[in-house]
């Protein structure tokens, strides 16, 4: 499928996933670099997108979802210059479209998961002991994302089934649109649990971790990044390299991911 590239059809996309005043930034030539990201990278990335404003003079804008939904928004013609997923799955999407500059694809992160509770009064425990494990999560809410399209979902997911506790815990699954969103409802005390990131955990204020998913029940959490195809290819690289950098990586170390490039 060709790529749309006119100024109306990137207005309409914006006006889709951003304000009034971003499209409005297409009155200058110098379009903002638009970025895709995994929820999941919300507070690093605002962070190092202001710095290099700061630093470079270049708007950057990031919009946030899961990452099959934004997977889905650049196959049919958003407009988007860089594109970082919390799943090889979604990134693999766009490369089959050809829709990606060649050689640009990297994993640059590596998360992992983990188990939040809402009551102080929950204890830790170890996710292996299935006994235990059913004693303490039979009839509570446990916050996810959809297992179809969110990352998050489908890592979960994939780790309850391991540990032999997706059968009888599927029906107190909670799936949400992306992985803040879960982590929310648990931090807010709309649900008992959360399945969430170790990064997004490390900014809770009221929910706590309650238990760790092994690296073995679940494929690698990666994140991949790459430069979608479009005209501002020097701002993108420029801003893909600053992600890269010796800045970036000591925010992303900070917040808990492993660095991997």
């Amino acid at each position: 499928m060709k790529r749309a590239s006119h100024n109306y059809l990137i207005a309409f996309f914006l006006g889709l996933w951003f304000p009034m005043g971003a499209i409005m930034a297409l009155a200058d030539q110098n379009r903002p670099l638009i970025v895709f990201a995994a929820a999941s990278l919300k507070l690093e990335l605002d962070t190092l997108a202001l710095d290099y404003e700061a630093k470079h003079g270049q708007n950057v804008l990031v919009s946030y979802g899961a990452s099959a939904a934004l997977a889905q928004q650049i196959s049919v013609g958003a407009p988007v210059d860089l594109f970082i997923s919390a799943a090889p799955k979604w990134m693999d999407v766009l490369q089959k479209a050809n829709l990606l500059v060649p050689n640009s694809r990297r994993n640059i992160l590596q998360n992992n998961l983990v188990l939040l509770a809402f009551d102080p009064k929950e204890l830790p425990f170890n996710l292996t002991d299935r006994t235990t494990a059913l004693v303490r999560l039979t009839g509570k809410s446990i916050a996810t994302g959809h297992a179809q399209s969110v990352p998050l979902g489908s890592y979960g997911t994939e780790a309850l089934r391991h540990l032999d506790l997706y059968s009888p815990l599927e029906s107190q699954l909670i799936p949400m649109q992306n992985a803040n969103t879960a982590f929310h409802l648990v931090e807010n005390g709309l649900t008992d649990f959360a399945i969430a990131y170790g990064t997004t955990a490390k900014s809770a204020k009221k929910s706590h971790i309650v238990a760790y998913f092994s690296t073995e029940s679940h494929a690698p959490i990666l994140y991949p990044m790459a430069a979608v195809i479009g005209p501002n290819q020097k701002e993108t690289l420029d801003f893909y390299n600053f992600l890269q950098g010796a800045k970036a990586k000591s925010i992303f170390t900070n917040a808990g991911f492993r660095v991997l490039n």
